[in-house]
């Protein structure tokens, strides 16, 4: 398999790069992560969400790297003492906050499989979130964490409801008319902004207030 980049394009937030995949003589096109080159998967069930919330990027990783200004790898003796590991480069480990607790950080590393999405940091967190937040918690905090990462952008309701549809029932199964009761409350709480004044074309905007805010996402749902 050889692999050629075609095309290189860099944005504020993310990059894209496009290749071209010769093989057995067929050429297919393809699109790479804005941080660390690798070939975005197809469209699954999981890599669908990875690709909607993370939009250019292989999973939470690269997205929070590369706002963080990371663009390169550091020593592995950065974060381990064993000898034999000196010279192996590795992508700087990040700790981000969990999405229920204050307690604790979770700390998240450069992988395509496994804890490089992780939004909790035990499972008991996310239950805790469900039982506390009530019916559909887990549904409205994808609505407010989807919002939250993009801070500055503008959603209408069928957006988050498209945002939500990989999750199958566990998002909720909501159409933009259900999402858009829920943002109503939220509005009223002063969690999100509601811009326009037709519903048809009503557009949200997560409050700066809780951007900003250190208490846990969770907490707003």
């Amino acid at each position: 398999m050889e692999l050629m980049v075609a095309s290189k394009t860099t944005t504020q937030f993310k990059q894209k790069f496009t290749i071209i995949e010769e093989l057995k003589g067929v050429t297919i096109m393809g699109t790479l992560c804005g941080l660390c080159s690798h070939p975005l998967p197809e469209l699954c069930r999981t890599s669908d969400k990875t690709g909607q919330t993370y939009p250019g990027y292989c999973n939470q990783y690269c997205f929070t790297a590369f706002r963080q200004g990371i663009r390169e790898k550091v020593p592995l003796r950065n974060y381990s003492d064993h000898a034999r590991l000196n010279g192996h480069m590795v992508w700087p480990y990040i700790n981000i906050p969990c999405g229920w607790c204050s307690a604790n950080k979770i700390e998240i590393k450069h992988n395509h499989f496994g804890r490089s999405n992780r939004v909790f940091c035990s499972r008991n967190c996310y239950k805790e979130m469900c039982t506390e937040g009530g019916r559909r918690a887990f549904a409205r905090f994808l609505i407010l964490r989807n919002m939250a990462l993009n801070p500055t952008k503008r959603f209408t309701a069928s957006q988050l409801s498209a945002l939500l549809e990989p999750y199958g029932s566990i998002g909720g199964s909501l159409n933009g008319r259900a999402v858009a009761s829920i943002l109503r409350v939220y509005v009223a709480r002063g969690t999100v902004r509601a811009l326009g004044d037709s519903t048809s074309t009503k557009e949200y905007q997560i409050a700066s207030s809780i951007v900003n805010s250190p208490t846990p996402l969770g907490k707003y749902v």
